[in-house]
């Protein structure tokens, strides 16, 4: 899904907006992810960290 982009964010914003109230989507930015390729990566080790440091 990386290289779709622009292109998958543009459809994404269009049904956001379309399907949520005005009022929740006034100040809500939907922008590209800035962590590239790797950001699977990240985000499993975010979770797992999450998971390991976790209080409960």
């Amino acid at each position: 899904m990386t290289g779709l982009g622009h292109t998958l964010l543009a459809s994404v914003r269009t049904q956001v907006y379309r399907q949520s109230l005005p009022l929740a989507t006034g100040n809500l930015p939907i922008v590209l992810g800035e962590l590239g390729p790797t950001a699977g990566v990240i985000g499993a080790a975010r979770l797992i960290s999450d998971h390991l440091f976790s209080p409960a």
